[in-house]
């Protein structure tokens, strides 16, 4: 193998199906730049979006950056042809590069060797350095997780990409008690959002000080959600515009101890504090909280306290 590591600081996503974005982003200051045939391109549009970044990659005026490509995962019928018609036309124009492949919904070793092996015969057949294109492989669920160890074994695999909401779902399914805080650097407000959605528990910005990891840690425990307050209120006020896009409709009837425990999730009372001013067990609480959920048909408390509050089943405090 050939390829060298070089760091990715600042990577940039570029829709494959936008050709403006494709000339912008040439002359942008990332670390990388991949342009994306998986999410970003709508599956009609697949074929037309591969030959556009295809020619792309082989086009100067570029920046110095990573070029790379994320192509369909191996349980779509696009991957292959991805791979062969990128990697063929970079290798038939003198100038063109492809530094990286970034692989979705990796969640075996034999996904990223079934890759090696297709740029293995490419890079030969098109008289590219054998090992050259490197893999970066994004673990998307818990089995991904399980065999990370040996992925990132994989000579080509330059780099690991976590997909928080994707992944985060993934564990909650396996461990629906699991209580998971997300952390990271400068995580923009919709990735924060889509991980609470999906299940997490609280986020904390890695730069935030040892006293507010053991608050949320221990707010987290007790059974509510820690999250900026920035966070919420986008996620109420998106909720409280439409909040039929998100929640079940229909009336949903609570006994009078349901209600009286989601009054005091609304006012933001903690289990613990909950179950002292009710005198009843916090596993109790829990249960409750649990049971509230399964009705109206969300994931976590934030979501049930903006239900009660856009459906009038409680008072806002």
């Amino acid at each position: 193998m050939t390829n060298a590591y070089r760091p990715r600081r600042t990577c940039l996503s570029v829709p494959g199906s936008n050709q403006k974005m494709i000339d912008k982003a040439k002359g942008l200051p990332a670390d990388e730049v991949f342009l994306d045939l998986e999410d970003a391109v709508a599956p009609d549009a697949k074929a037309a979006a591969r030959t556009r970044v295809a020619a792309a990659l082989a086009e100067p005026g570029w920046a110095g950056q990573l070029r790379g490509v994320r192509v369909n995962d191996w349980t779509t019928p696009w991957t292959h042809a991805d791979i062969i018609e990128v990697v063929s036309t970079v290798g038939a124009a003198p100038d063109a590069k492809l530094d990286v492949v970034v692989l979705p919904k990796v969640s075996d070793v034999s996904h990223v060797q079934a890759l090696d092996l297709l740029l293995t015969q490419l890079e030969s057949v098109h008289g590219l350095p054998v090992g050259g294109i490197g893999i970066d492989a994004q673990i998307e669920d818990a089995r991904g997780l399980m065999s990370v160890d040996a992925i990132a074994a994989e000579p080509r695999v330059q780099a690991l990409v976590l997909g928080p909401a994707d992944l985060m779902a993934s564990l909650k399914a396996t461990r629906p008690d699991l209580r998971i805080i997300v952390t990271g650097s400068g995580i923009d407000e919709e990735t924060i959002l889509k991980a609470i959605a999906s299940g997490a528990k609280g986020y904390v910005d890695e730069a935030a000080s040892p006293a507010e990891f053991v608050q949320a840690i221990r707010v987290v425990n007790e059974g509510s959600v820690w999250a900026p307050r920035h966070v919420l209120s986008m996620f109420i006020e998106r909720v409280s515009s439409s909040p039929g896009r998100i929640f079940p409709s229909g009336r949903v009837s609570f006994t009078d101890r349901e209600k009286e425990v989601l009054e005091m999730l609304v006012a933001g009372r903690s289990n613990k504090e909950i179950g002292s001013a009710l005198g009843i067990e916090e596993r109790t609480v829990k249960a409750h909280v649990a049971k509230l959920m399964r009705k109206v048909g969300v994931q976590n408390r934030i979501a049930l306290s903006v239900h009660a509050i856009t459906h009038n089943l409680v008072t806002a405090k």
